[in-house]
């Protein structure tokens, strides 16, 4: 119980800071089980990576084009040309 000043808490003051202490206790507990679990959400890289291993699954092999802006759309229809399903 919190103490103020030097002179005895009357009971509603007394009441009111029990009632104070209980919701911080109660709010304490949920927020440990909401948060205190490990999450289970992926993070982006664990997603990253695993979409890098089934496209390497399929036979795929990753290769990263830096272009001029003006070779760009040449690039596209080249793909498409050789049978490329993404632009």
């Amino acid at each position: 119980m919190i103490a103020i000043g030097f002179k005895k808490p009357s009971r509603a003051i007394q009441y009111a800071q029990s009632l104070v202490e209980k919701d911080m206790a109660f709010a304490k507990k949920a927020l440990t089980e909401h948060y205190g679990k490990k999450s289970t959400a992926k993070t982006n890289t664990q997603k990253q990576q695993e979409l890098r291993d089934r496209r390497t699954a399929l036979g795929l092999k990753r290769l990263e084009v830096w272009a001029r802006p003006k070779d760009f759309e040449r690039i596209r229809k080249y793909v498409k040309r050789i049978g490329g399903k993404n632009d």
